[in-house]
């Protein structure tokens, strides 16, 4: 609980915050043009002074206030890609100077945050103890020489040495796009704020260096799999190929490949293959189970991160949420919006471009606000609540979009339909006869259209299929559309 009396002091000072949030035992106010993070004068006086102002006076996005009080960085609140905003935010800073690195694979490695070198045989302790934790192991030990591995030379690497952040976190970047400068500095590798954000299929040899730095102590096992996606690795590495058993006729490959986060019908790390299966494990995707398999066999292993998410933050649905979105006023309404990017997505599959639309179930107007802004000729939409077509309505004019938009107050189901393309999301609390109803109903108006559902309900066989997951690849809705 945030104290009554220090909100007051926000307020008399910056105005009212946008949002309260609540950091362990440091409460946290965004505001217009920032984050505020308040804290202990004293300790907010020594990170100014110590971190910030002597060490780093020219560090760029950043506004010091006086105790306090200190504005971090804010990288424009929830992204679902972090790894771009801080690649955009690096596009932001000065350029980097590019630099060679030198020496064996520990030599290296010691020279790399965090501070301290590396043991060899530390990390082979770490993966026998995994082993016996039942945990599958990309390589057989005995057949593995981590020693002579360290003691590789390695060449042909090289780093980008500038301003940069230095210790990213990916659950601040995801949760809140939050950033602090307490550790960034003029000198320090980009590459270091790359690694906890890129996949190491994709990874440089520059960045694979510091994942394993930093995942040198809590994960011994991604840290043998970033050495032999360096190459470093002489044992063979346990490989597998992941193979659809069955789903629902109308998924594609690439949508199961997203859900679970492994290529089909590829060779790849038994350990990727693992964590795709225990994703699969139990999932039902278009009212049918997804159900997968592996050659050789692989065991499936849990994946805590795939999950539907519960507490939506607003930017995901709106991404101009701080310039007076309205939505929580009618908790149902929220709960039901597309978010902004997939509602964008959907539009473009729907092809409503010069178009005139029709959206059955209008709520607070995320998909109406979608098909304006891609260019629908108009939009022409449907809502039996008074309140949610006027917040809609403000909706729309927060985006300079409400011109090509027109509010019913009326039933759909009762209405003289006139348009191109229809669309349709109604309330899921109608269950199967809602769906089957609005999908009859709709096909028997319109030549094209969609039907937004729940990834539980079970399509036609021969309807053309899109899946929609959250950040974590969880399928969250389907769009089924027709013809």
């Amino acid at each position: 609980m945030i104290p009554p009396q220090l909100q007051q002091q926000v307020r008399d000072r910056f105005g009212e915050p946008l949002e309260w949030l609540q950091r362990g035992r440091s409460p946290v106010a965004r505001l217009a043009d920032g984050i505020l993070r308040i804290g202990a004068a004293v300790e907010i006086e020594a990170e100014q002074r110590d971190a910030i102002r002597d060490r780093f006076p020219d560090v760029p996005h950043t506004l010091l206030l006086e105790p306090p009080f200190l504005l971090e960085t804010d990288l424009g609140g929830l992204s679902a890609d972090p790894l771009g905003a801080v690649l955009d935010f690096h596009a932001a800073l000065p350029s980097p100077r590019t630099e060679p690195l030198h020496g064996t694979v520990r030599e290296i490695l010691a020279t790399l945050p965090p501070e301290g070198g590396i043991n060899p045989t530390h990390l082979i302790r770490a993966l026998r103890e995994k082993k016996r934790q039942g945990v599958l192991l990309p390589v057989n030990l005995r057949r593995l020489d981590l020693r002579a591995t360290f003691d590789k030379p390695l060449h042909d690497i090289t780093v980008d040495i500038g301003w940069s952040h230095g210790r990213i976190r990916l659950e601040r970047l995801c949760e809140r796009g939050i950033c602090h400068w307490r550790h960034a500095g003029p000198e320090l590798h980009r590459e270091a704020d790359l690694a906890p954000l890129i996949a190491m299929d994709a990874a440089s040899r520059a960045v694979l260096l510091h994942q394993i730095k930093q995942r040198w102590r809590h994960d011994p096992v991604e840290v043998l799999e970033a050495l032999d996606a360096m190459g470093l690795v002489d044992a063979p590495v346990r490989r597998a190929t992941l193979q659809k058993v069955s789903a629902h006729p109308a998924i594609r490959d690439d949508d199961i490949e997203a859900i679970v986060g492994c290529p089909l019908n590829t060779l790849t790390s038994a350990r990727r293959v693992g964590h795709a299966l225990g994703r699969a494990k139990n999932l039902i995707v278009a009212g049918a189970p997804l159900v997968l398999t592996a050659t050789p066999a692989v065991s499936a292993r849990p994946d805590r991160g795939f999950r539907q998410r519960r507490d939506r933050d607003p930017r995901r649905l709106f991404s101009r949420w701080d310039e007076g979105i309205r939505l929580n006023e009618d908790p149902d309404a929220r709960a039901s919006l597309t978010p902004e990017n997939s509602a964008l997505s959907m539009a473009q599959r729907l092809r409503v471009h010069g178009q005139v639309v029709v959206d059955a179930f209008c709520g607070a107007g995320g998909n109406a606000i979608a098909f304006a802004r891609s260019k629908a000729r108009q939009v022409i939409t449907y809502d039996t609540d008074r309140n949610r077509l006027e917040m809609a309505r403000h909706n729309a004019r927060i985006y300079g979009v409400e011109k090509w938009i027109t509010f019913v107050h009326g039933d759909v189901f009762k209405a003289d339909l006139r348009g191109q393309v229809g669309f349709f999301d109604p309330p899921w609390a109608g269950g199967e006869e809602m769906l089957r109803r609005c999908w009859a109903f709709g096909q028997g108006r319109f030549s094209r259209g969609g039907l937004k559902a729940p990834r539980t309900w079970r399509p036609p066989d021969t309807a053309r299929l899109g899946v929609y997951t959250s950040p974590e690849g969880f399928p969250s809705m389907l769009l089924v559309r027709w013809p």
